[in-house]
């Protein structure tokens, strides 16, 4: 049988025990806590953006549309992208938005490539009326029309981002007409580019006006009529003084574009250029179906007002076209390798 453990001995294990626990805590501190690294902000790449057109006008739509989804939507690892609305023609000239880009003053603007074809003839491209329509429009932009806009453009130190606008001008007249031989004599207001060289295969004469003074132009004589975007029509209330439309939408695909100086795009991350234009990319088919919508309303609103679209015969019409198709041949002149590769593309979806 085991001898009991003498008290002093069980006294002397409890207090060797408890001094040795008493190490053991200290020993197990909580350690410090660990600094956490601060995460380093992302870079904001800002565009000061500009049009030929003011703040409140309507062919600024699809842009702002564009600056909101942007705004909203081009973040990558590298950044974001934010673009800045700078301002308008008030701010600067239409016609010096290239220039203005390049300098640095503005870094993207929107406007009317025929503005700008006697920097790059190419621009003419893009403005021949006789294939584009609303269904067809992105198609044959990237079937390669815009490859071709964008080679051009940076030649000239910028880079064609995308088209945005499809917009159908409709001749109109102050006096009632029912045949195309109706226009031969008349004076017509034309806007620039290719659509100058029209009047003149209808047997009439171009007269530049300023869009202002087109409607005093017809209320005092000093033109018959012209060919203006519906919008301009509208706006203008066109329908006071030059009721008469002619039934016959002479439509162009790539009458709105947007550019951004090649030098700070290159200057943009490779993520950042690539989202960008995927994004502007993507909203070409919100722009197109914006400008449609748009037309058949400006339509119902000239109708509300009393303007009469006339319908020549079917003889007449072909004729029209005949006349938009020298407009072709026009380019095919100026720009005989560039033009018979747009060409090409345009015959594909030509109607």
């Amino acid at each position: 049988m085991r001898k009991p453990i003498p008290h002093y001995l069980v006294a002397l294990l409890v207090t060797l025990s408890l001094l040795v626990a008493g190490v053991s805590c200290q020993g197990a501190a909580p350690e410090a806590p660990k600094e956490v690294p601060k995460e380093t902000p992302k870079k904001t790449y800002t565009l000061n953006v500009a049009s030929a057109y003011g703040k409140d006008s309507i062919y600024n739509e699809a842009l702002f549309h564009l600056i909101d989804t942007v705004n909203a939507n081009c973040k990558t690892d590298d950044g974001n992208i934010e673009m800045n609305w700078v301002g308008g023609p008030e701010t600067f000239k239409a016609t010096d938005l290239p220039d203005v880009t390049k300098a640095g003053s503005v870094d993207y603007f929107y406007g009317f490539p025929g503005y700008y074809v006697g920097m790059v003839p190419e621009y003419n491209l893009v403005g021949i009326p006789y294939a584009w329509n609303f269904d067809n429009a992105e198609a044959i932009w990237n079937e390669g029309i815009g490859t071709m806009m964008d080679e051009a453009s940076q030649r000239a130190g910028l880079k064609m981002v995308r088209f945005s606008a499809v917009i159908p001008f409709y001749f109109f007249m102050t006096k009632p007409f029912d045949k195309l031989a109706d226009f031969q004599g008349k004076k017509l207001r034309v806007p620039g580019g290719l659509f100058s060289y029209l009047p003149a295969h209808m047997g009439a004469t171009s007269v530049k006006l300023a869009s202002a003074e087109v409607y005093m132009g017809m209320k005092t004589g000093t033109i018959d009529g012209g060919l203006q975007p519906l919008g301009s029509y509208t706006d203008y209330s066109y329908w006071e003084v030059a009721p008469y439309v002619f039934d016959y939408p002479v439509l162009v695909g790539g009458s709105g574009c947007e550019w951004m100086s090649l030098k700070k795009f290159n200057s943009l991350p490779v993520s950042l250029q690539t989202k960008l234009l995927e994004i502007a990319s993507d909203d070409i088919g919100w722009s197109v179906d914006w400008w449609e919508r748009k037309a058949g309303e400006w339509i119902g609103i000239m109708k509300e007002h009393g303007s009469q679209f006339v319908s020549l015969s079917a003889e007449d019409k072909a004729e029209m076209q005949s006349i938009i198709l020298k407009l072709k041949d026009k380019v095919a002149e100026d720009l005989p390798e560039k033009s018979a590769q747009a060409f090409k593309i345009y015959d594909k979806y030509a109607k």
